[in-house]
């Protein structure tokens, strides 16, 4: 290339970098009245990741940037073709085969298509740590419903057999952002902040914490929902530990006791992007804790989160024991020698 062909170039190269420099450095993260960083907002988990790396991937941490295109493109396939109208003529599924609510997911949202990218790395995983990406249980760990289980108790014996969240009780899993829940769920979570107090508030089955800063400790011992928080800032960095959670609460994604203790950092990358990491300790159903990070982007102006309800006393409950109980009377019923066989 001639001299001044490179020139123009090279000017506007060095213009291009300046304005990048001179964003960075007017960026600051914004404070509160109480001169804290300000975090309030809705956020949301919009990026198509999966919670535990694929077996097949082993350590790969990120993908390349051609590798996240083409699953890019795979999610755009597969959304557009989610929402075609259904054939009309369409035969009735196999008799015995599963029918699962895939007609009910086609009305929700659509899905998300976009790589998760942090640190400027296309991640392959929510989990980071093990290098694995995945969760290292002990040998023979179970929770709960697993001990339940051990103990002689069928999955449809009484409502204590079924999940917390078929009860209506909890949410599945132990945090109020939902991480580990599949994409066409609701993945959003609004912050209020007052000098003394933070309030998360995920959307799905409404789970609420209002946590106090700069507590170490709570009189709350005993085991609860969503467990016992307390908050600090660390610099710029709010960091949440919660313990005390309820064994009813452990998820068959994550299996945990009233051992676990939950650690959360909220780091504010940007103006729309918040960083947020966690790592779970459990002695009794982990080999080694697990760490994952989820970037997290600020939803557009005029954008919310509503309330999610779960009906209180779910009437599936009722319907699936009954319908056990119904089983067992049947069952029964053929083992009882008939009047015509004496």
């Amino acid at each position: 290339m001639r001299l001044r062909e490179f020139l123009p170039i090279a000017a506007l190269s060095c213009a291009l970098f300046s304005d990048i420099e001179l964003a960075a450095q007017e960026w600051a993260v914004p404070r509160t009245e109480a001169g804290q960083p300000d975090f309030q907002g809705y956020w949301i988990n919009n990026k198509n990741i999966v919670f535990e790396r694929p077996v097949a991937l082993g350590a790969k941490r990120f993908y390349t940037k051609e590798e996240a295109q083409a699953l890019i493109d795979t999610a755009v396939e597969q959304q557009r073709v989610r929402i075609l109208p259904a054939d009309p003529d369409r035969p009735a599924p196999p008799a015995g085969e599963f029918i699962s609510n895939v007609a009910d997911a086609n009305f929700n949202p659509e899905l998300h298509t976009q790589q998760a990218i942090v640190n400027g790395e296309y991640r392959t995983s929510i989990v980071i740590d093990p290098p694995n990406g995945r969760i290292a249980y002990r040998e023979g760990a179970t929770d709960i419903h697993g001990q339940r289980l051990a103990e002689g108790f069928g999955q449809f014996d009484g409502p204590e057999s079924r999940t917390a969240n078929e009860r209506c009780l909890n949410f599945p899993g132990q945090l109020p952002l939902v991480v580990q829940i599949p994409p066409e769920d609701s993945k959003t979570l609004q912050i209020l902040q007052t000098a003394d107090y933070v309030l998360l508030n995920a959307e799905y089955n409404t789970g609420i914490r209002a946590i106090p800063l700069g507590q170490t400790e709570r009189k709350i011992t005993w085991p609860q929902w969503m467990g016992t928080s307390t908050a600090r800032w660390e610099g710029d960095n709010l960091v949440v530990h919660t313990k005390n959670f309820r064994s009813e609460q452990s998820h068959r994604r994550i299996l945990t006791s009233d051992e676990l203790e939950v650690t959360e950092v909220y780091t504010l990358v940007s103006e729309n992007e918040l960083l947020y990491r966690f790592t779970y300790t459990d002695p009794v159903t982990l080999a080694q804790p697990f760490t994952g990070e989820v970037p997290l982007a600020r939803m557009e102006q005029g954008q919310m989160i509503y309330e999610s309800a779960c009906h209180e006393g779910n009437y599936s409950i009722t319907g699936v024991l009954a319908g056990a109980r119904r089983q067992e009377a049947d069952a029964a019923a053929l083992q009882k020698p008939s009047l015509d066989s004496k």
